[in-house]
């Protein structure tokens, strides 16, 4: 065989063996995509991954490829409290330092009050007392400090802060998103962001405190914090997911609660906010503070929903709304009617999929079950927004990709024909690292939600790597 001219006459297999080696960079990889239409035909695109941590080093297991690439190795430990559209959302510690050595009852900026309070070593009843007079000073730029709590922080020169950002791990690039006394990175549950995020103009929602919701939209750096949430009651909020495009004056932020139910904030498009809270409403009209499952639920669902408590998902998949439930317990049968006494047998890891039907009858229950994804496959984790894509060569149709939010997270995949649910990827490939989450590239996030034809193969001829 002559050999070849050109490098876009390089032999399919040698290519792929070079770019796709095991534990190469990821970026190389996307780079080496981008080379040219030869190369790009022969290099199939990586997404969907799954993170991997060990240490502080972080590594993506391509679930079509079944091999590791590299991604970060900074050494720096992470929290992943969101993912999607090519970003991450993530809780780190920050370090700063206090540069007033006067001791006495006097002003300090809140940075240095916030460190205080969440590493000095003080009794519990100062304590309480400190964050009792933090929370009623927040509002302002500066608040009063009592001589115990500044000698406490006088003590040590080198204090950590904790910080929340969204991390492109590809280009590297960071946005900082504003501190705030009532958000706690190291309590934040969730969380949901606009796609293409810049320092000067991003969206996102944090869920908190079980019940409570964080928001904020800036252009130019004006935006700042509002707060809201769940309407009283008990119910608490599982998931969060943004859909961009969702509505006609802007996006739509979903949110999943506990029993079921579900809430919509709509995120009006355009400028910065003001601390005015946008209005969160029931996606089923008539639900809310006194949500009923049986109002929206068939039988036996509307039981089932209150058995699986908080192993919810919210999906998005060719334009329709899905909730995927998971039964992280032991196998439980469900009546379905008291009639017949007939019941519904969930096993140990089972998934149950419903898709929202909005109700046109007096029937109010709009979520059906159903047994298939047409052919689509979704991911699903506590720490990303769950992301569709179709079936490609090692990624099977008509199944859902779990994560454990506890133990080892162990990564899973649920076949909806066989109802049964097996590791995804072998512990060679992850090289005993933990999964942390999902992750997919920004033009693999787009072929899911606009369902282009035909998009899933494309990519950008060039990423700018930095």
């Amino acid at each position: 065989m002559p050999p070849p001219q050109t490098w876009a006459e390089l032999p399919g297999d040698l290519l792929m063996c070079a770019a796709a080696r095991h534990g190469h960079a990821l970026t190389c990889y996307l780079a080496a995509r981008g080379v040219c239409k030869a190369w790009r035909s022969v290099l199939p695109p990586p997404s969907p991954l799954l993170l991997v941590g060990y240490g502080g080093t972080v590594s993506a297991v391509s679930i079509p490829l079944r091999t590791a690439f590299s991604v970060d190795k900074n050494g720096k430990h992470y929290r992943y409290i969101g993912a999607g559209h090519g970003w991450l959302a993530v809780a780190y510690h920050k370090e700063v330092h206090v540069v007033n050595d006067r001791v006495g009852t006097q002003q300090v900026t809140r940075d240095p009050i916030a460190v205080a309070l969440e590493t000095m070593d003080l009794e519990p009843s100062k304590l309480r007392q400190a964050k009792e007079q933090y929370y009623r000073n927040f509002e302002g730029a500066q608040v009063r400090v009592d001589p115990d709590e500044l000698q406490a922080i006088q003590k040590r020169r080198g204090w950590e802060t904790s910080c929340m950002a969204l991390l492109n791990p590809v280009t590297g690039r960071k946005i900082e998103l504003p501190e705030h006394v009532r958000l706690d990175p190291w309590t934040v549950s969730k969380v949901a962001f606009a796609p293409n995020p810049k320092e000067d103009d991003f969206t996102a929602v944090v869920a908190f405190g079980g019940n409570s919701l964080a928001y904020i939209s800036t252009r130019d750096g004006a935006g700042t914090w509002s707060f809201g949430g769940l309407a009283g009651g008990e119910d608490v909020i599982v998931d969060v997911a943004y859909r961009a495009g969702a509505g006609d004056n802007g996006d739509r932020v979903y949110c999943l609660t506990r029993r079921g139910d579900v809430h919509v904030l709509h995120v009006p498009r355009g400028g910065p906010t003001t601390n005015c809270y946008p209005a969160l409403v029931p996606l089923v009209a008539g639900c809310g503070f006194n949500f009923n499952p049986s109002y929206v639920f068939p039988p036996p669902y509307d039981r089932l929903s209150q058995y699986l408590g908080g192993i919810k998902s919210l999906a998005f998949c060719d334009g329709d709304v899905y909730q995927v439930w998971r039964n992280s317990a032991a196998t439980m049968r469900v009546l379905i009617n008291k009639e017949g006494g007939a019941r519904l047998r969930v096993a140990l890891d089972e998934v149950v999929v419903l898709r929202y039907e909005p109700s046109s009858g007096q029937q109010p229950c709009c979520w059906k079950a159903v047994g298939d994804l047409g052919g689509h496959a979704v991911f699903v984790g506590p720490a990303n927004s769950a992301v569709s894509v179709r079936a490609v060569p090692g990624v099977k149709g008509d199944c859902v990709y779990w994560m454990d939010r506890f133990g080892d997270r162990t990564a899973m995949v649920f076949d909806m024909k066989t109802r049964r649910s097996a590791p995804c990827v072998s512990p060679s490939t992850t090289d005993g690292g933990v999964p942390v989450c999902w992750y997919s590239l920004e033009d693999m996030v787009a072929s899911c939600n606009n369902d282009a034809e035909g998009v899933l193969e494309r990519e950008p001829k060039r990423r700018r790597l930095v």
